[in-house]
């Protein structure tokens, strides 16, 4: 599995809303090897547009992590 990392920037489009999600679940549902960790980026964040689709994911190796970055760019957890 190939993984990028690219700098997070907001939009307009994405708005402020997320939805925590775990690399389980989601190996799970792709059907993904039991061996494929994400290389450790196992705590997500899914971003929507207006219109509910998914438009952008970003993986955090703790949750820690990923609620700090939900701290800094003031979004709002719509599934918590």
């Amino acid at each position: 599995m190939v993984m990028y990392i690219i700098k997070f920037k907001t939009t307009k489009t994405m708005g402020n809303y997320v939805e925590l999600i775990l690399w389980e679940q989601v190996r799970l549902d792709c059907k993904y090897p039991k061996e494929d960790n994400n290389n450790g980026y196992t705590y997500g964040l899914e971003f929507a547009d207006e219109f509910g689709e998914i438009i952008d994911i970003q993986w955090f190796k703790n949750d820690q992590e990923r609620f700090d970055f939900v701290k800094q760019h003031d979004l709002t957890i719509i599934n918590d």
